[in-house]
């Protein structure tokens, strides 16, 4: 399950970063480029937080394995949910504007 975890973590950060460069380089309007990226991102931002809001479960209930590595990934899942809520908080305010 620990592998799956990171493979799974490495898979979304793999296809996030796919998505956003794909957008960002796609010749169309600046309006429609953050859409499309808002949208991309709350999906993969819905799956990185039930990866990370399962993690923390099963770090409160004692089940989840404590070693260096898996807290380290831990943590990395949660500073990567943290930036894309902030980038997609981002492209709210310039479409509001």
């Amino acid at each position: 399950m620990n592998r799956t975890n990171d493979i799974l973590t490495a898979f979304l950060t793999g296809v996030a970063t796919g998505a956003v460069l794909g957008v960002l380089y796609a010749p169309d309007s600046g309006k429609n480029t953050r859409e499309k990226l808002r949208l991309q991102l709350n999906k993969y931002a819905g799956q990185l937080r039930l990866l990370v809001n399962r993690k923390k479960e099963e770090i409160q209930s004692g089940t989840y394995p404590t070693s260096y590595k898996e807290q380290e990934d831990y943590k990395k899942a949660e500073e990567l949910l943290f930036e894309v809520e902030s980038i997609l908080d981002e492209l709210k305010q310039k479409s509001q504007s």
